[in-house]
């Protein structure tokens, strides 16, 4: 197993194994690492999509937290991508139309 490089989004979510449904459905996902406590409450799970890595935790509430920001809907979205080809520059040229 590869580690992942660069950023890693953490996603919190209510229910850890109905996501992980989810984007094994969605997006192909697949489990590479889940850390749980010996009450049987999962910490994190690591996921593999494509290349990319994701890590999805139950949403908890943590003694002394507090809420900084509520949740909203933002200006801002993420996206999602995987590598379908590896391009050339000659491919690049190739699949150009002269036009552009």
């Amino acid at each position: 197993m590869n580690r992942a490089l660069g950023l890693v989004p953490h996603l919190f979510v209510k229910d850890v194994d109905v996501s992980l449904s989810f984007y094994s459905k969605a997006f192909g996902a697949v489990e590479l690492f889940r850390n749980v406590l010996p009450n049987g409450v999962v910490l994190f799970v690591e996921l593999a999509i494509g290349d990319a890595r994701l890590i999805s935790s139950g949403a908890r509430c943590f003694a002394g937290a507090r809420v900084e920001a509520p949740v909203e809907e933002m200006f801002f979205h993420w996206a999602l991508t995987t590598k379908r080809e590896q391009y050339t520059p000659e491919d690049i040229d190739a699949r150009t139309p002269p036009e552009v």
